[in-house]
C-alpha cells in the first residue's frame, strides 16, 4: 500500500504516537497458529522529566512472536510518499518486510523466520493507540493530523494470482474508540480502486490511564 507521510501537530509537553502499517494474519496472542506479520512507519513524541524526544522510524513485527524491530537507515520527509510490502511464504516459513520512500529515503528490507504459521487475513491500518507507555508511565497519545489517504491496498496469496485490490476483496471497515466510547478515528470512507481515506478525531486525552474501565 502507499500513503503520504503525515505532518503531525504535536501538543507541547506531551507524549503522543501514531503508526500506519499493513499486515498479514490475525496475531492471536494465545497461539502461534495465526501469527501477524506487519511493517509500517511510526511517528512518536516522548516527553519525560522535562526532556523532549521525537522519533520517526520504519519497523516490522511478528506478533506475538516478538515486539517491533526498527528498520534502521530509513527516514522520510513529511509529505513524502511511502510504500510498504509484507510477504509470507508458507512453504519456507519466512516473512519478508520492505519500506520505501519516493524522495531520498530509498528502501529498507528485512526477512525473518516465523515460528508458527500465518493465516489468510490481510489488513491495512492507521493506528492511534490510546496511550503511549514510557517506562512504567502511560501518557495520552494520538496527534492530530489531516485525513490520511491509504492508496492502492492490495493482497495476494503466494500464487501471485489469487487476491487483488482491496476493493475486490470486500474487507471490513473499523473505527477506533476510547474507553469512554468516544470516536478517536472514524471508520474509513468508501473503498475504491484508489484506496480509502481515514479521518482523525479526538486525541484520547479523556481516558484516565488508571481507570479500571480502560483495562489498566
Amino acid at each position: 500500500m502507499e500513503w503520504y507521510n503525515p505532518w503531525p501537530t504535536w501538543e507541547p509537553a506531551t507524549s503522543e504516537a501514531e503508526s500506519i502499517w499493513a499486515g498479514l494474519g490475525a496475531g492471536d496472542p494465545n497461539s502461534n497458529t495465526d501469527e501477524l506479520v506487519q511493517d509500517g512507519y511510526k511517528q512518536a513524541q516522548y516527553w519525560y522529566a522535562g526532556t523532549l524526544d521525537q522519533q520517526e522510524v520504519a519497523w516490522y513485527e511478528i506478533y506475538p512472536q516478538e515486539h517491533e524491530v526498527d528498520l534502521d537507515g530509513f527516514s522520510a520527509y513529511y509529505g513524502e510518499e511511502l510504500t510498504n510490502f509484507v510477504a509470507y511464504d508458507a512453504a519456507s516459513g519466512w516473512a519478508e518486510f520492505e519500506m520505501c520512500g519516493d524522495v531520498d529515503a530509498g528502501c529498507v528490507w528485512a526477512e525473518q523466520q516465523v515460528e508458527g504459521s500465518v493465516g489468510n487475513q490481510a489488513e491495512w491500518i492507521v493506528e492511534r493507540p490510546t496511550h503511549t507507555t514510557l517506562g512504567s508511565t502511560r501518557y495520552p497519545s494520538l496527534p492530530q493530523t489531516a485525513p490520511i489517504w491509504i492508496r492502492y491496498p492490495q493482497a495476494y496469496q503466494s500464487d501471485g494470482v489469487t487476491g487483488g485490490d482491496a476493493v475486490g476483496l470486500n474487507p471490513s471497515a473499523w473505527k477506533m474508540l476510547n474507553c469512554g466510547d468516544n470516536t478517536l478515528m472514524a471508520a474509513p470512507d468508501t473503498l475504491t480502486a484508489d484506496g480509502f481515506h481515514v479521518t482523525w478525531h479526538n486525541r484520547g486525552t479523556s481516558d484516565d490511564p488508571d481507570s479500571p474501565a480502560c483495562g489498566f
